[in-house]
């Protein structure tokens, strides 16, 4: 497969869950298919990312994909057919000695375990994610750190419930042994439209900015690493953001992916330009992936974005680095303002300020 760049194929395999998460994305339940219709669905999305000349990352998720019994043997079609980065994303409670026998049977494609988690204690984490989900988690990820060669993330959700516990949460991915943690700004939508939690733009300037520092200190002693390929964390360095994207390095901060390298399919086959932006595109099981990406007016939005952008953004001087920001995140601006063309509105930075 000739390819150029990465891309992210987010792929809910079913919606079924053994937790339920006072901030989870979902509202509603669909229907588990049956493997073979699973198989149709690879097989469209494998051609048209082969057209695309792309390396696609396919992240399995749920609901928690763990309670799907053919996740495995699909996990070994998408092998079949080429696939060679495989990415799990599980809330951690369901590992058993079984399932790791299979992640290392399958490592590749399996490369990488994503666990959520959303405190670093108890009393935080299973407020939000239910009653002894912490330990379960925990107990799932040592399991597969112990046991498995498999690169390792937690994945927190940050919000004004549990923001004052990042400090411990950083602290705990280091002494589990993680290589990366992945906090994200909560998208209000679904069960999660919690518009009280979600943060001011100066609530979210002082974490990230915490984040970055943090980052750079952990960078120093080894692992783990703070994902910042996210939106709006190159307001945290603007200078060393822009030299970063310059010479195309490792982003400090990065604009919303959607139509351009990732792609979300939901579990009942429907295509969304991103889990978090809910807007149907069409169902894989009727249109092919190719027909989705090339013909629908929400994609090409998002690709002449720039224009369409409205507020602060217009007179952005960040707006010449599309890459670095674009708008920042468009699914939290459709989740607060029912438009993914209005600005970020956790975005703190207001042009002609920072020189």
């Amino acid at each position: 497969m000739q390819t150029t760049r990465g891309f992210t194929l987010q792929w809910h395999i079913t919606d079924r869950c053994n937790l339920h998460c006072t901030h989870c994305y979902r509202d509603e339940k669909m229907q588990d298919l049956p493997f073979e219709k699973l198989t149709t669905i690879a097989d469209t999305l494998i051609e048209g990312l082969k057209v695309l000349e792309v390396t696609p990352c396919f992240a399995l998720s749920g609901g928690e994909p763990f309670l799907r019994q053919d996740l495995f043997r699909l996990v070994r079609y998408l092998y079949s057919k080429g696939v060679t980065q495989v990415l799990l994303e599980t809330n951690g409670t369901l590992i058993t000695p079984q399932i790791i026998e299979n992640l290392n049977e399958l490592h590749p494609p399996i490369t990488t375990i994503q666990v959520s988690l959303d405190g670093s204690v108890p009393s935080v984490n299973d407020s939000i994610r239910g009653e002894g989900a912490f330990r379960k988690a925990v107990s799932g990820l040592t399991s597969i750190i112990a046991s498995t060669s498999l690169k390792t993330t937690i994945s927190y959700t940050f919000h004004a419930h549990n923001k004052e516990d990042i400090p411990s949460l950083i602290a705990l991915g280091k002494k589990l042994g993680v290589d990366t943690l992945y906090l994200t700004r909560l998208v209000p939508i679904g069960r999660g439209k919690m518009l009280d939690a979600v943060l001011t733009p100066e609530e979210t300037r002082d974490i990230l900015m915490y984040l970055h520092q943090k980052n750079q200190e952990l960078s120093r002693k080894g692992t783990p690493h703070i994902a910042e390929n996210r939106c709006l964390f190159h307001l945290t360095d603007p200078e060393e953001a822009v030299r970063r994207y310059n010479g195309r390095e490792e982003r400090l901060g990065n604009a919303c992916a959607v139509a351009s390298s990732t792609f979300t399919v939901l579990a009942d086959g429907t295509a969304v330009p991103c889990r978090r932006l809910p807007i149907a595109l069409g169902s894989l099981l009727e249109q092919s992936f190719l027909d989705i990406w090339f013909k629908h007016d929400v994609l090409w939005d998002f690709r002449r974005r720039r224009s369409l952008l409205k507020g602060k953004c217009q007179s952005c001087k960040f707006m010449q680095h599309q890459g670095l920001c674009n708008g920042g995140a468009a699914c939290i601006a459709y989740g607060y303002f029912e438009d993914y063309n209005q600005p970020d509105p956790q975005c703190w930075y207001n042009p002609g300020e920072l020189g």
